[in-house]
């Protein structure tokens, strides 16, 4: 055995012989390129370790930021929420809502918040319901000293190789308030001249894309309506009743008149505006399509509380169902007597209770009840004189953020949406509107103080159950007034056009956060 082991070393030291000189260099310079190797990995180490380092410093880092981010955008959003008139609450919600989210003085870092903050976005106009949040945060690194003293052997600057330490980051967020709006064309003017505008209502089991995303309880798929679950079906009025009422009317009464309450026509099976129901609706599926309608007036006092007055439903075939249809009527209970309830706001609140079609309806309230005077009567004495006049209005009524409108013929709709006023000069009002769908041509807005002056809006393409908006700036010297929708739709072999509308900007009140940077 170990003479063949002799003999097999013998044999490879004559195989090797047998190479030429090229041959063997080649083997040599191999094994000075593996002693290379091993120098250059040995001298790269340190970098490829700085290099692993520094990643794990800058995901720290980055990570960090994502927190900072989040922190300040929630502190942004709940500092704009109480943001509004008064903004003494402001800043300690900000540093509150930063400070459960990780970010706070006590921990070191800088949040500053800025009130009526001047935003690009909003054209550079201060808005008190604004606020902005700035959190730095100065964040331990473990591996990037290391690498920055690498960096200055190899000639860098002290200023280019520090890596910084500091997070930083911002967020600002606005409070959009619902503004009152306007009960839709000439007050209480259901027929005539104007008479092609009225308010609508569907039945809770309508589909949604058609005119009112607010009374249907159910999406398109048959999930929850998140705005029917906001408002819980309700089209609020707020009704204002003068503290000189009773001295100019003896009765001490304020009669409220519904014009069409139910939502059939004159014929058994004609309704005011048919809109489909929802299918995906199915345990259990409706049968009626007859919307039934609610009524109600409630006392509103000086804390906001609610005290009910009387409340009257609509929708049935009942004898008061049949002899409402198309006329105003003043349901039991809707003789305010201020001799009671006093003057001050009222809450007219309508709400549909069952079905699936659309009711049409108008509201107005004023001195005398029943139908002694023609509309058009009524309106140049108790209304605003077929929208020449708002101040002659005895007893406004406004939508509390939200309008639901129809149309009954073709045409262009001097559409109120509420007044501004003189504190909205600079400023931004935005106009949100939803299915603009049914023979829709255009809107425009106007403003009665601004004579001349046209703010265009946009409908859209393919509007059919999509919401869009149009903003509208006025002038720096702008004095107040009422601002109105010029909107060119009708009906066509697809139905008569209903949509919905809001107006919100600054003030205080109900309303939503956005994000605005």
């Amino acid at each position: 055995m170990k003479k063949e082991v002799i003999r097999l070393k013998i044999v490879m030291k004559a195989d090797l012989s047998l190479l030429s000189s090229s041959s063997r260099a080649c083997l040599r310079v191999r094994g000075r390129r593996r002693g290379i190797s091993m120098w250059l990995f040995v001298f790269t180490l340190p970098i490829i370790l700085g290099t692993c380092g520094l990643v794990i410093d800058l995901g720290q880092l980055h990570a960090r930021r994502a927190q900072a981010q989040r922190a300040a955008d929630a502190a942004a959003l709940a500092g704009a929420q109480v943001s509004g008139a008064d903004n003494s609450n402001v800043v300690p919600k900000a540093l509150h809502y930063a400070e459960i989210n990780g970010f706070s003085a006590a921990r070191g870092d800088q949040v500053i918040v800025t009130t009526n903050y001047e935003s690009a976005t909003l054209g550079n106009a201060a808005a008190i319901n604004t606020v902005r949040v700035q959190i730095k945060h100065p964040e331990r690194v473990f591996f990037a000293p290391a690498m920055e003293g690498m960096m200055k052997v190899l000639g860098w600057s002290n200023g280019a190789a520090q890596f910084s330490r500091v997070v930083g980051t911002k967020a600002a967020a606005r409070k959009f308030v619902y503004l009152p709006m306007s009960t839709g064309g000439n007050y209480g003017i259901a027929s005539g001249q104007d008479g092609f505008i009225t308010n609508i209502i569907n039945g809770p089991f309508a589909r949604y894309n058609d005119a009112d995303p607010w009374s249907t309880r159910y999406l398109m798929d048959g999930s929850p309506n998140p705005r029917y679950t906001e408002t819980n079906g309700y089209s609020n009025y707020t009704l204002k009743i003068p503290d000189d009422w009773r001295t100019k009317f003896p009765d001490g009464k304020a009669y409220l008149q519904i014009y069409d309450p139910d939502s059939r026509n004159a014929t058994p099976n004609e309704f005011d505006l048919y809109v489909g129901r929802n299918t995906n609706i199915t345990d259990p599926p409706p049968v009626d399509p007859l919307v039934k309608t609610k009524y109600e007036i409630l006392k509103i006092d000086n804390s906001g509380n609610l005290s009910p007055i009387a409340s009257a439903i609509y929708g049935g075939t009942s004898d008061a169902d049949i002899a409402a249809n198309l006329k105003w009527v003043t349901p039991d209970g809707f003789a305010i007597d201020l001799n009671t309830w006093g003057a001050g706001d009222y809450r007219v609140r309508v709400s549909s209770v069952d079905g699936w079609t659309c009711n049409d309806y108008a509201l107005r309230a004023g001195p005398v009840g029943g139908l002694g005077m023609d509309e058009n009567t009524w309106n140049n004495t108790y209304g605003d004189k077929l929208g020449t006049a708002p101040s002659n209005v005895y007893a406004p009524m406004q939508a509390d953020g939200r309008l639901m409108i129809g149309f009954r013929s073709n045409g262009t709709a001097q559409l109120k949406l509420g007044y501004l006023g003189p504190e909205f000069a600079g400023r931004t009002v935005t106009v949100s509107h939803f299915d603009l769908d049914i023979n829709s041509q255009s809107v425009n807005y106007v403003v009665d103080s601004l004579p001349g002056v046209t703010f265009p809006g946009v409908i859209p393409p393919e509007p059919d159950g999509k919401w869009s908006s149009d903003t509208i700036t006025l002038p720096s010297d702008f004095k107040g007034g009422n601002l109105a929708a010029q909107y060119a739709a009708g009906i066509s072999s697809a139905g008569y056009d209903g949509s919905s509308w809001e107006l919100y900007g600054e003030g205080t009140g109900d309303g939503f956060v956005r994000l605005i940077e």
